[in-house]
């Protein structure tokens, strides 16, 4: 038998064969051997992190420098690390502290107190599958927010957390209405489509499309990434053309279990009313038409009861109830997060509210040093019931206020000489709405080294939704003699598969990055409408076969697309002092046809820290650090119906002689459709000066989007209505500057400020063959909609209509040169009161007409309507563009545009001791709003009043009135009113508005013990509180109802002015 051993000296393996033992065996024990003793020198660490103020810190990233093992502090702040030796490093990280490294040496116990960062430099940013960056390396163009930021806002929803606070961003917040959400539109719009995502942004979430981020619980997000050129956005391919938004939600931490309970109570009003007509009010109107005997008996009191209708329905006090529990731990392996939010929102209109409650669960499994598994599960539920703009608000307006509300034995009263009761409409109509939706996502990472990661993400989200609506016959209609009901089922199930790989090496001075990957997602939708009348019994709303009365407003309909990609991205770094990035993705959409159905998109980018070089030491006097960017690239949008490239046939959607036949769809197939691109050029410059305390960012850009996609109108005798197409090229440019920091910091006080300005402006460039077309806004309640010219050279928002210069005072004040020039009339004789006779026409003439101060003796023209009237004291005074002397189609031109010129934010902190007050300013500067319920409201109600005063008192009424609005007999026989292009309806919609503040007061940690707490801190907040406009509706900030037609304001409802309590406890 053979014979063998080891021997061992100093503690060091010295293995000597004395027998001829097989190679593999020998190895086998050496490396197990090594291993048992390495890990016997291991020296295991402890320690607590805190902040300056003796706070601890969780969540603090540990990591030995130049090795792999890593940690992160507890809920507690405490940490445990094992160092191979005396001599190894830590290395301490915290987003918004400096990074702090100390060499273990003899102790086995550390207390570190880590120094708030004066610098965002060293913030980590996400770029996109995988890809977390410094933000001093960022070679594109994006804004971050982080949960800090959202945290002083108060946010119920995304908007309300982002408005005011990125540069280029613009956020309509619609916070009125209980369940509002709002829109964001980054640098400005990029296509004339509507479907699809519009002109809205790509939504990810934890590394997954999402479509619409407004059911995210602001308390759950970490941070907030607006990836805003194409360097950026372009590794999304086909959905970045609009900007991308990256959240990344919170995630668990080792150690104990963190309890965290927020309570906020805040009451709210309207925050600007509408001045409306009272009885006086409507005595005038009636004497006005001389209608003497009607409605015009001042000591009658059922005549001059003065119902306030807009406080009656829309001056209700709101309240609204919000809690939200989170609750976050776990071990070394094992990490989790929960939320849950409930909120009780009652809207400042009668009988209107929403209740939601929201719930995400992240959990973090770490099966091995190299495999990580996560799983992430949200949920959301809301329901309520809304206003109806057609039954409610309007008829605030269009109603006499002298009508009754209420009948003498308490119930309600319905139509008055066709005017509806809006108080009785609110009250007893149903307008439900119920949202569910719920997403599961299951992400695998696996180290296969170091510096090759690879990851793989399945993503799935179902929605639901139900529209519920019930007039009972009381108020239906004036006789009262049926009901009708409405019910709208919505699913949506999508999914998506994704499979990357990242790879990150640093070899001395030079870093090497990638990312490569595939992704595959599909999206269905089912929907089914369902309209019923002649309920037998009101309290029992389903419909049923005997309530279908018409058969084609019954629908149901389905739709699927799909899309695969695969995308790639590159990077290499010298020094942090040379950036360049290359990317590439490739999406084929089942949305188009066979051969468009693959589109490319690229970008590259590069950045220079000049500061680097040692011929630019100079500045380091007064700079810390200084970059320039450049980048150029694509991002596409596939904002089409599914199936636009293939013939439709529809069934049932028509009828003929009361059975439901198949026939075409009204939108003609088009399989030569492709993608619209937007190419996008990027400048930019970022410093950094007071030592790290303040930094600027500044961005120029271009972008122009080609292949935009269109409905084009068709010819009505192919028996189609319109056929999408590619019809063009639109182009935006714009200036973005971003300032913040911490001008002041000392021991006790500390002032944090964040302001940006935008600037920014959009041209058409190309249309198809040259060709301009109208566009009409939608949602109006009694017609009138804001019309748009599209045409090359034009903007996106144009106003289209008739320039309105006034109201003519006599019959002899329509006097004007060949030249066109006005001409003034005087010694004015008034020969009839209104309106001459068939044999004397002119009412009024002049003994003759001046021209710039000098007496006229030349050539007199009188302008006329299109049918050759003569245009008479009362009627509108329009710009006849083309001078041909009469008022027609011809003379519509450009009247204005919707879109601002600059928008800002202003966010300001200031934090003393534990006292803390922010504040947020926002505002525009330019653009217009098209008042088309203002317009509705005063076009003289033909069975009530013209519901808005100044339509009363500034109507004319005889020769010589000075007056701004028509004659009222005559307003729609002589063309005074141009519903939708009358440019007296264009109003400013400049505005700046104090749209929030909070101040806080956090209770110090160790009187928080005593009440068995971690941390207390109670805060009153406002919402909307000032508001400097010169808007006459209620508010000039509102969500469009297309990208093509902004600034159309058909009614909203109105914004809220809110103030609250809050109380935040952590256990």
């Amino acid at each position: 038998m053979k014979k063998c051993y080891t021997n061992f000296l100093s503690g060091v393996s010295y293995v000597r064969k004395l027998c001829n033992l097989r190679a593999p065996m020998v190895m086998t024990a050496m490396l197990l051997l090594i291993s048992t003793i390495a890990y016997s020198q291991t020296i295991q660490i402890t320690g607590t992190v805190k902040d300056s103020k003796g706070e601890t810190i969780p969540g603090v990233g540990i990591k030995v420098k130049d090795a792999t093992a890593t940690t992160q502090t507890d809920n507690n702040g405490k940490f445990s690390i094992a160092v191979p030796n005396a001599q190894a490093v830590l290395v301490f990280s915290y987003i918004g502290m400096e990074p702090y490294e100390t060499t273990v040496g003899n102790r086995t116990t550390i207390e570190v107190t880590l120094k708030e960062s004066l610098s965002e430099l060293d913030e980590v940013i996400v770029t996109g599958y995988g890809e977390r960056v410094r933000k001093r390396d960022i070679t594109g163009s994006i804004s971050s927010v982080s949960a800090k930021d959202i945290e002083e806002r108060q946010p119920l929803n995304l908007f309300d957390a982002l408005q005011g606070k990125a540069a280029g961003v613009l956020v309509v917040n619609d916070n009125g209405e209980p369940g509002a959400e709002g829109s964001i539109t980054v640098r400005g719009p990029s296509t004339f489509s509507s479907d699809g995502n519009g002109t809205n942004p790509l939504y990810v979430i934890d590394g997954v499309i999402t479509p619409n981020a407004a059911s995210i619980n602001p308390s759950d997000i970490e941070s907030v990434e607006v990836l805003k050129d194409a360097a950026s956005a372009s590794i999304y391919g086909s959905r970045a053309a609009n900007g991308v938004i990256l959240i990344t939600t919170k995630r668990g931490i080792e150690g104990r279990p963190r309890l965290d309970v927020q309570y906020v109570y805040t009451i709210g009003e309207i925050s600007h009313s509408i001045q409306q007509s009272n009885s006086a009010d409507i005595r005038r109107y009636r004497q006005m038409q001389g209608q003497l005997g009607v409605l015009t008996d001042s000591l009658n009191p059922g005549l001059n009861s003065a119902n306030d209708l807009q406080d009656l329905l829309l001056g209700n006090t709101a309240q609204k109830h919000d809690v939200r529990v989170s609750l976050a731990g776990g071990s070394k392996s094992l990490l989790y997060s929960a939320s849950l939010n409930y909120l009780d929102d009652k809207g400042i209109a009668l009988n209107t509210d929403a209740k939601r409650i929201q719930s995400r669960i992240n959990i973090d499994y770490k099966a091995t040093s190299k495999l990580r598994f996560s799983n992430n599960l949200s949920f959301y539920r809301q329901t309520g019931n809304f206003a109806s703009i057609g039954n409610s608000i309007r008829p605030v307006f269009d109603r006499p206020s002298s009508y009754l509300i209420y009948y003498p034995d308490g119930k309600l009263t319905s139509y008055i000489n066709n005017k509806r009761n809006p108080v009785a409409n609110a009250l007893l109509e149903t307008n439900t709405r119920e949202d569910f939706k719920t997403q599961f996502v299951s992400t695998l990472n696996y180290d296969i080294f170091s510096d090759l990661k690879f990851t793989a993400a399945l993503n799935a989200q179902q929605d639901n939704g139900q529209r519920f609506t019930f007039t009972p016959r009381y108020i239906q209609n004036q006789n009262g003699d049926n009901n009708a009901a409405t019910n709208q089922y919505n699913k949506r199930f999508y999914y998506e598969a994704q499979a990357f790989l990242n790879y990150n090496k640093t070899i001395k001075d030079h870093t090497f990055s990638g990312t490569a990957g595939v992704t595959r997602d599909r999206v269905r939708y089912d929907n089914v409408n369902l309209a019923g009348t002649n309920f037998i019994l009101e309290n029992i709303k389903t419909i049923t076969g005997s309530n279908l009365s018409n058969l084609t407003a019954q629908r149901s309909t389905a739709s699927a697309v799909s899309t695969g990609s695969y995308f790639g991205r590159a990077t290499y770094s010298y020094k942090g002092r040379y950036i360049v990035q290359g990317v590439y993705r490739n999406d084929a959409s089942s949305r188009f046809g066979i051969e468009n159905r693959s589109g490319s998109f690229l970008a590259g980018s590069a950045a220079w820290r000049f500061t680097d070089e040692g011929f630019m030491k100079w500045t380091n006097k007064f700079l810390e650090d200084g970059k320039v960017r450049f980048s150029y690239g694509s991002g596409g949008n596939d904002a089409i119906g599914d199936y636009e490239s293939i013939p439709r046939v529809e069934l049932g959607g028509n009828s003929y002689n009361g059975l439901a036949g198949a026939a075409t769809t009204s939108s003609f197939s088009n399989p030569a459709l492709k993608w619209e691109t937007t190419y996008t050029q990027n400048l930019g410059l970022d410093l950094t000066f007071l030592k790290g305390r303040l930094g600027f960012v500044f961005d120029a850009y271009i972008g122009t989007t080609d292949d935009l996609l269109y409905d084009r109108q068709m010819p009505k005798e192919t028996g189609f209505n319109t056929i999408k197409v590619n019809v063009g090229s639109i182009q935006n440019k714009g200036l973005e500057f971003a300032l913040s920091g911490s001008p002041i910091l000392n021991k006790n006080f500390k002032w944090e400020v964040n302001a940006n300005v935008s600037l920014e402006r959009g041209t058409i460039q190309k249309l198809n063959q040259g060709e301009q077309f109208i566009a009409v806004g939608t949602g109006g309640i009694s017609g009138g909609n804001a019309t748009y010219l599209i045409k090359e050279g034009g903007r996106i928002g144009d106003f289209y209509g008739w320039r309105n210069l006034g109201v003519y005072q006599y019959d002899a004040a329509n006097a004007y040169t060949p030249e066109g020039r006005r001409l003034t009339p005087v010694n004015v004789t008034v020969k009839y009161p209104v309106r001459g006779t068939s044999a004397d026409p002119q009412a009024s003439v002049a003994e003759y007409y001046e021209l710039d101060g000098q007496k006229y003796s030349g050539e007199i023209v009188k302008k006329k309507n299109s049918d050759g009237s003569v245009l008479l004291g009362g009627d509108t005074e329009w710009e006849d563009v083309n001078n041909d002397g009469f008022i027609d189609e011809n003379d519509r031109t450009i009247i204005g545009n919707s879109q601002s010129d600059v928008y800002l934010g202003f966010v300001n902190t200031f934090t003393y001791k534990k006292f803390r007050l922010s504040f947020i300013i926002n505002a525009t500067v330019g653009g217009q709003v098209y008042n088309q319920f203002k317009q509705n409201l005063t076009n003289f109600a033909n069975n009530g009043n013209p519901s808005l005063p100044e339509a009363i008192y500034g109507a004319w009424t005889k020769q010589g009135d000075v007056s701004t609005y028509p004659y009222y007999p005559d307003k729609n026989t002589r063309g005074s009113q141009r519903g939708g292009g009358n440019s007296y309806f264009l109003e400013d919609a400049s505005f700046i508005r104090l749209s929030n503040a909070r101040f806080t007061y956090s209770l110090d940690s160790k009187y928080a013990k005593k009440v068995f707490a971690k941390n207390l801190s109670a805060y009153v907040y406002g919402v909307n509180l000032v508001t400097f406009t010169n808007y006459t509706g209620y508010d000039p900030e509102f969500t469009p109802s297309s990208g093509l037609t902004p600034g159309d304001d058909t009614g909203r409802y109105p914004k809220r002015r809110e103030l609250g309590f809050g109380l935040n406890i952590g256990f």
